[in-house]
Order: C-alpha cells, then sequence, then structure tokens
C-alpha cells in the first residue's frame, strides 16, 4: 500500500513536471515567433493594410453592413448628415481616403468606422442626441478613429493572432502531449491577447475623444457639448442597467470619459471669444420622418414646434393621445418634466 502511494506521489509530480515544460514550451514559442517582429507594436506596423488595402475593405465591410442592417432615413436628412461630417472631417490629418457618412438602420445608440473612412452612425443614435454640436462631436470621434487608422490597426493585430496561433497549433500537431499543450495555448492566447486587444481599445478610444472634440471645435462646434452628451448616456444606462454600444469592456468607462470630455472642452473654450455653434433646434427639424424604435413597430419621429402655452402634457396629448407621457417627451429633449416651454422650441415626438 505504501510503495502504492509512493508511486502515485511521483507520478504526480512527473505529470506536474510536464504541465510546466508545456507552459514553458509555448511561452518560448511564442517568444520566437514575435521575435522576427521585435516588439508587437513593430510587429503591428509590418501588417498593417496600405491605404488602398484599406479602402478596398472598406467597401467590402459596407456592403457587408449594407446588407445586415442597411441604411435609413429621408434623403434630406443623409444629406445633413453628410454636410455636418465632410464639415468636422476637414480639419482632419489628410487620408487618401474619401469620408462616407450613412445612417444605419439600426435601433441601438451606436456610431462606428470602418477601415477606408466610412463613418456610420445607427437611427437609434440619432434619436437621442439633442443638437447639432453633439452629433459634430460624435461624428468626430469616428473621424477620430478613421484618421488614426485603428481599424487597420485592429486588422493587424488579428494577423498577429493569426500567425501566432498557426505557429502555436503545428507545434501542437507535432506534440506528442499534443491534448496538454493545445489546453495550455488556449489559456495563453485568451489571457495574453485578450490584455493586448482591450488595452489598445481603450488607448483608440480615448485618444478618439480627443481629436473628435478638437475636430469639432476646429469646425466651429462647442466642444462642451460631448461631455454633455456622455452625461445623458450615464443617466440612461444608470436607468436601465444597460451599457449602450461603444461603451463596452474595450471602451473606457462613460464616468471616466465624462471627466475627460469635461476637461478637454474647458481647455479648448478657455479664452476663446468667438461664437459656437450649438444649434438644437436646427438639428431636430432635420430628424423628421426618421425610423424611431424596433423596426416591427413602424414607428418615425414627428417634429412639433411649440407655440405660447404650450405644456410637455399638452403636447403629449395632442400627438400622442396620452399626457402621461410627457415624461417621454421631456426626457428625449433634454427637458425636466413640467418645464416651461419657449415658443418656437422644436420638439422630437414619438408617433403614436
Amino acid at each position: 500500500m505504501r510503495r502504492r502511494k509512493g508511486f502515485t506521489k511521483k507520478m504526480e509530480m512527473r505529470a506536474s513536471g510536464r504541465q510546466w515544460v508545456v507552459w514553458g514550451a509555448v511561452l518560448l514559442l511564442a517568444a520566437s515567433l514575435l521575435a522576427p517582429f521585435g516588439r508587437s507594436a513593430l510587429a503591428i506596423e509590418i501588417l498593417m493594410l496600405s491605404e488602398a488595402q484599406e479602402i478596398e475593405l472598406g467597401k467590402e465591410l459596407d456592403q457587408e453592413l449594407e446588407k445586415q442592417y442597411g441604411f435609413c432615413g429621408p434623403p434630406q436628412l443623409q444629406a445633413y448628415i453628410d454636410q455636418i461630417g465632410q464639415k468636422v472631417a476637414a480639419q482632419a490629418e489628410p487620408r487618401a481616403f474619401h469620408y462616407t457618412f450613412k445612417i444605419l438602420n439600426d435601433e441601438s445608440i451606436n456610431a462606428l468606422a470602418i477601415p477606408g473612412g466610412y463613418i456610420y452612425v445607427t437611427r437609434g443614435l440619432l434619436a437621442v442626441l439633442n443638437d447639432e454640436a453633439e452629433l459634430a462631436e460624435v461624428m468626430g470621434h469616428e473621424v477620430g478613429h478613421a484618421s488614426s487608422r485603428h481599424a487597420a490597426k485592429q486588422v493587424a493585430k488579428a494577423r498577429l493572432f493569426q500567425l501566432l496561433s498557426l505557429g502555436v497549433l503545428g507545434a501542437a500537431a507535432a506534440s506528442a502531449n499534443r491534448g496538454d499543450l493545445m489546453t495550455a495555448w488556449a489559456v495563453f492566447s485568451s489571457e495574453f491577447f485578450t490584455q493586448i486587444l482591450l488595452g489598445y481599445g481603450r488607448e483608440n478610444e480615448l485618444e478618439a475623444d480627443e481629436k473628435g472634440m478638437r475636430y469639432a471645435f476646429q469646425a466651429g462646434y462647442d466642444p462642451r457639448c460631448m461631455a454633455q452628451f456622455l452625461r445623458y448616456l450615464r443617466t440612461k444606462e444608470q436607468l436601465s442597467g444597460v451599457n449602450f454600444q461603444g461603451f463596452y469592456l474595450t471602451h473606457p468607462e462613460t464616468a471616466e470619459r465624462i471627466i475627460k470630455a469635461g476637461t478637454m472642452g474647458f481647455v479648448l473654450t478657455s479664452g476663446y471669444k468667438g461664437n459656437l455653434e450649438i444649434a438644437p433646434n436646427r438639428f431636430r427639424s432635420e430628424l423628421r420622418e426618421l425610423p424611431y424604435g424596433p423596426k416591427d413597430d413602424r414607428r418615425f419621429l414627428q417634429i412639433y414646434t411649440t407655440k405660447a402655452g404650450d405644456s410637455l402634457a399638452a403636447v403629449s396629448k395632442a400627438l400622442l393621445g396620452d399626457e402621461t407621457r410627457s415624461h417621454e417627451l421631456a426626457f428625449l429633449n433634454r427637458l425636466k418634466d413640467g418645464a416651461t416651454l419657449e415658443p418656437g422650441t422644436v420638439l422630437k415626438v414619438p408617433s403614436r
């Protein structure tokens, strides 16, 4: 019995030793694969798409997005979105690609940039934006991603990951302890690459925030509206318990972005004597007939211009048939429920 216990203990020690050997082999192999590239940042630069390749990839992805989501919005709204986008993009660093701005037929609150200067805002995002300055800040953020070629760098990181994966899987196939090596690689790749990708994501978002605010300011918009919009999103997150698209784990916490955006807005406008655009009424007026809510609802946004004596409850009753929905109008238009309405104020109102 004692001999059996001793034998078992020796076998466990050998197995443990093999595990350390396997882990060491994985780490050494990963290091050897990275060695020809030097540091991972250099590897990414080597694997980067050219701007011509980026443009071609963007065209393909644009077609896929159209198939998956579709584009929407009346022609005048599409033209308006492109006009503001081009105004902001003109402030960015020169690139070989031309910027294209489109509205995705998706109810989520999101904006995105793909390779080649293709930039999208969802109809869900447009519905909750409050003025033209906020739109300029959001599109400036996406232009910041595009001008910094963040999407192309993500493609390069994916290429690097594939090279490492193929190298280690090849070694695993030739190994006597294939199962152990495959398990070790799965753990190693999950931890190592997740940390790399998440780190780059966070840095990219903060860089795009800073660039986007600067571009919008140079285009004549009030950069302080970015912090205003982020505060609104933070409130909406807290009420719903849902983090909105564009604020997932790869992104900085909304609270951190609010602080940084507030500081940046103060720095940019400190000592500035000129007039900066906000244009809430102009922006809301352009949203007429924008699809609103889930696709199956087939609702859209109406636009109502207030008259003397109007209240949110009265508008809600007249247009929605229910004065108790005044709180919905208040939140959608960034007003306090029961607020006094100035004549001539443009309101976004969902159709019934």
